[in-house]
């Protein structure tokens, strides 16, 4: 497997899964069209990768993929419809096709026409795949464990979201091979019907191998470009043939939820509303694919790629006695956002987030094998008064959630310090108490060197001399 391939598939796992119309754990508050659903494992966040990487730890993700430039085929009547293709293959399948038979239903019964919503998602985007397998999972999609934030966003004090209790709901999935899997329990038929226009539209994506045109990048901003055009379509479905915004029930999920729900929901609404910017047609979506955002700050403000680049940020990790640093990750506005509103407003945590101009987030493990752990958080902004205000919003948190000492914040077996490096640039560090009053971060707006010292230092263990550029995505050694 050479990197490239290593990285995709590190992407199809951990990335580009469809939870329908609501992502996990998420009770949304919004129309009986819009249910909960159910919730793969979520998700450790690490800053191991490259400097624009950000991973989460989600095992049971699946494929989707991208929409192609094929002319549109019209969009098809409410009749069902058997097609013909040459050359075409079932997404994931092998075998070679020379017919395009009907959707396979196979382990239950659908509520709806799954031909119909097929002949109409296939000829929105203007192309002519072949139709997937659906499998019919009859099992609870409610929520039956306590599913956890990614780490560094528990860090921040973003809640666990509860089991939900039994409720009408339905999820959708697709696997990397292509196939269709719908888990629902007393839905309505309408909200099946367009949950599985969301999973169809990530089949005609993962036709067009759209993984292979994505680049490298953070997990909220590559799940917002994958996300944010299957809601997109979904939500021109449901407006074309139900009548009704399927967006606007996400965005009041969104607006409704904890940091952890919100924080899993962002990519969806996001997402769709950056797509809708770009966009008059699904037949169009594969120009976003093709040229995607580089940040989430072009997601959040509709910003067109190459709009307000990230601004120049290296993080050096020099001395660190005991502790030993992965690889900085880029975690973004969006992700700032998120993480401000465990106790600010979405209007207040917005307004802090904006002004973001570049960010490294580094972590720290301490050795040989210890479980306790550290986090320094580089943050460059546009400007000294965009900086001001997100390190009063962010003090703010910490005196909502912790206590404040000499030394900054605790709370529990955690602490937390916050540092104005430059006019522009803050850095804030949480983790062990020890790793927290050891770590230092010192230089310019763009150019940032992190040290811990330590009073265990052990011979031979200190490491120094990595430099990272956030700016390029590349790893540099001194």
């Amino acid at each position: 497997m050479n990197g490239r391939r290593g990285r995709l598939v590190l992407l199809v796992a951990l990335v580009l899964v469809s939870w329908g119309a609501v992502p996990p754990g998420v009770a949304t508050g919004a129309s009986g069209e819009t249910a909960s659903v159910a919730t793969p494992g979520a998700a450790n966040v690490s800053t191991a990768g490259p400097a624009n990487a950000q991973t989460a730890g989600t095992t049971d993700m699946a494929t989707t993929g991208g929409a192609t430039d094929a002319p549109t085929v019209g969009v098809s009547t409410d009749a069902t419809t058997t097609r013909t293709a040459t050359e075409s293959r079932r997404p994931g399948d092998e075998s070679e096709r020379t017919t395009a038979t009907d959707v396979e239903v196979t382990g239950g019964t659908l509520p709806v026409d799954a031909d119909r919503v097929w002949e109409r998602v296939d000829a929105m985007h203007g192309t002519n795949v072949v139709p997937p397998v659906v499998s019919v999972d009859d099992s609870d999609p409610s929520p039956t464990e306590k599913m956890l934030p990614p780490k560094f966003l528990r860090v921040l004090g973003a809640e666990p979201a509860r089991p939900n209790p039994p409720t009408p709901g339905v999820n959708g999935r697709v696997s990397p091979r292509g196939r269709v899997t719908m888990t629902f329990a007393d839905a309505p038929p309408k909200a099946v019907e367009h949950v599985l226009a969301h999973e169809f539209a990530h089949v005609v994506q993962q036709s067009a191998d759209v993984l292979e045109r994505l680049p490298d990048g953070n997990y909220l901003l590559a799940k917002s470009t994958i996300e944010g055009g299957a809601e997109y379509v979904e939500d021109v479905y449901a407006r074309r043939y139900q009548d009704h915004s399927s967006l606007a029930a996400t965005r009041r999920a969104y607006r409704n939820g904890t940091a952890f729900q919100k924080w899993a929901i962002a990519p969806y609404y996001f997402g769709a509303r950056y797509v809708r910017s770009r966009v008059s047609s699904p037949r169009e979506l594969s120009s976003v694919y093709a040229n995607p955002p580089t940040t989430t700050e072009q997601v959040l403000h509709d910003y067109p790629p190459g709009t307000e680049p990230a601004k120049s940020l290296s993080v050096t990790v020099g001395e660190t006695g005991e502790w030993r640093a992965r690889p900085p990750g880029r975690k973004g506005e969006l992700f700032v956002r998120v993480a401000l509103t465990t106790e600010l407003d979405e209007t207040r945590a917005a307004r802090a987030a904006a002004g973001w101009g570049n960010d490294a987030l580094v972590q720290f493990r301490r050795t040989p094998r210890g479980r306790d752990s550290g986090y320094a958080w580089v943050l460059r902004w546009d400007d000294r008064s965009n900086a001001t205000q997100f390190r009063r919003a962010f003090e703010t948190v910490l005196d909502r959630q912790a206590t404040r000492t000499d030394a900054g914040w605790r709370r529990d077996d955690t602490a937390y310090r916050v540092e104005r490096v430059s006019d522009e640039t803050v850095a804030v560090f949480a983790g062990h108490p020890q790793f927290v009053a050891n770590v230092a971060a010192e230089g310019s707006r763009d150019d940032v060197g992190i040290t811990v010292g330590s009073n265990e230092r052990r011979p031979g263990d200190a490491r120094g001399g990595s430099a990272f550029e956030n700016d390029s995505e590349r790893r540099r050694t001194k």
